[in-house]
This record gives C-alpha cells, structure tokens and sequence, in this order.
C-alpha cells in the first residue's frame, strides 16, 4: 500500500513528511524515562554517563510534561514501606526480598513516616492512582537523575501522543493488580519486581522504544537483556562496589531465565536503532 500524500497542492516536503509518519520512527515531545541507577561498572567508569557512586538506592521511573512546572505526572514502583529507614540491617535485607509495593511511594506507611518533613527532601511520599489533577512520584524533577531519556513510537505505530500517554496512565493503574502488587530485589535477576522493571513492563505493554534500553555504560542494570549478567557484574549488585563477592550464590540459570518480553524490548530497539542510523537521524 502506498502511504504517500500526492495530488495536486500537494508539496514535496508534505509528502514526504506523510510518508515519515507512517514509515519511521517518532520521538515523544512528553514523555521522558528517567534514572538514578544503583550500582554498576558505570560508576567508575570515568568516560560514561556514571561518574560517582549514587547515595542511597537508585530509581527508574517515567515522567510527563505538561509544560507547566507546577503540574507533576510521574510514575514509579516502590516498596510501601522506605527499607533504607529500617533500622535493622537483617530487616532491611529480608525486606528487599519481598515486600508490598505501590505505585510512586504512596503508601499509608511511608505517607506517616514523611509527617514533619520538608516537600523538597529525598524519598518524600508521592501520591497514587488517583491524585488530582495527576498522580506523581516522588523523584519528579530530581536533578539527580543520571539519564534522561525520550520515548520512540515504532516503525508503522501511528498512535497519537495523547493516545499513548493515556495508555501509560491506564497501565500504572492496573500494575498492582496485574504484577501481582509485589515489590522485591533479587540480586538483579529476572524474578524481581521493583522500578526498573516496572519501567522494562511499561516499555513492552504501551509499545514504546527506549534508544538506551542496550547500553550498559547509561544504565549497568539493562545488561542482563542482552544475558550478559554473570560474575562481573554481580559482584557489586548489592552494595554498588568491588569486592563483594556474591556471585557464588546467584544461580546463573535464574538470572538468564528472560520472561518472553525482555526479547521483544531487545528487538524493538535494535530495529529502531538500526532504522535510525540508516537514516543519519541518529
């Protein structure tokens, strides 16, 4: 089928840009994946977009602009209670494991512990499903943020932005339901539930593209996409450093047991990466 706008009145660049929109890939104007990522090679690598070792634990979440700063939409998977403020390290520990999750930190827990503090501190609750006008997490804004990341329609989807947007809201309403309402760390293999995977979910189930989604040096977490997760990477999975040797118990066979959607983010990616270049758009 032939997708070109042509006819008279019709100029050359409008119908070239008919056959873009229907060809090509389309960068999203608002929306934009954002990380602080925990651990990783990248934190010492001295040519990549990690530099130093983050405080406390990462996190990955999605946000949309409104082109209002007073206006927040974000969203993100988080334990519902804060495990770094427990003040056992066997709880905190036994915590990471499996714990109840929710959507942007809005949890009756971790909503009591921030009474008193200032609006502006790290790890102040966010508000849920349902907040008016927009639900947001609590890292909306964060200048820490490491990698800041738009979003890519693929080859064909000619889905409008808003479209798509409403297709993100409807998702993070439904997570807790659909994925089990869960949050965990299992030493960075597939099983787990927590932000990054919430977003790796987000990315399969709304059809969006993250151009990074491969690159280790953005974000060290994405290299077990590729099933390249074994001893090296392991070693600083919990504390973010050398010489915590772990690797010994992590069994391989869990950590490269992809679920079916890690191969379908991995080929969207390629494919439009690959696209991208064949076109000196990237």
């Amino acid at each position: 089928m032939d997708f070109w706008i042509t006819g008279e009145g019709v100029t050359q660049a409008a119908s070239l840009a008919s056959y873009t929109a229907i060809h090509f890939p389309r960068q999203m104007s608002r929306v934009r994946l954002k990380r602080i990522p925990f651990w990783g090679k990248g934190i010492l690598q001295q040519g990549g977009a990690i530099q130093d070792k983050p405080r406390g634990p990462g996190h990955y979440w999605v946000e949309i602009d409104h082109n209002d700063p007073n206006t927040k939409e974000s969203y993100g998977w988080y334990p519902a209670e804060n495990i770094t403020g427990m003040e056992s390290k066997k709880d905190q520990l036994s915590a990471m494991w499996d714990v109840e999750g929710c959507i942007n930190g809005d949890s009756p827990k971790r909503r009591k512990a921030d009474v008193g503090k200032r609006e502006d501190e790290d790890k102040m609750a966010g508000r849920g499903i349902g907040n008016k006008p927009y639900p947001y997490d609590p890292n909306h804004g964060n200048p820490k943020a490491r990698s800041v990341q738009p979003l890519y329609l693929g080859l064909t989807d000619q889905r409008s932005e808003a479209a798509v947007i409403d297709e993100i809201r409807a998702f993070a309403a439904a997570y807790a339901k659909q994925y089990g309402g869960r949050w965990s760390y299992r030493l960075d293999s597939f099983g787990e539930n927590n932000c990054h995977t919430f977003i790796w979910r987000l990315l399969h189930d709304c059809q969006l593209i993250d151009l990074e989604l491969l690159n280790a040096d953005i974000d060290p977490h994405f290299e077990k996409l590729r099933g390249l997760v074994l001893k090296e990477t392991a070693k600083g999975a919990v504390f973010g450093g050398p010489g915590v040797i772990i690797a010994g118990t992590i069994s391989t066979a869990r950590r490269l047991n992809k679920p079916d959607y890690a191969d379908t983010l991995v080929e969207r990616t390629t494919m439009t990466r690959d696209e991208l270049k064949r076109r000196n758009w990237l």
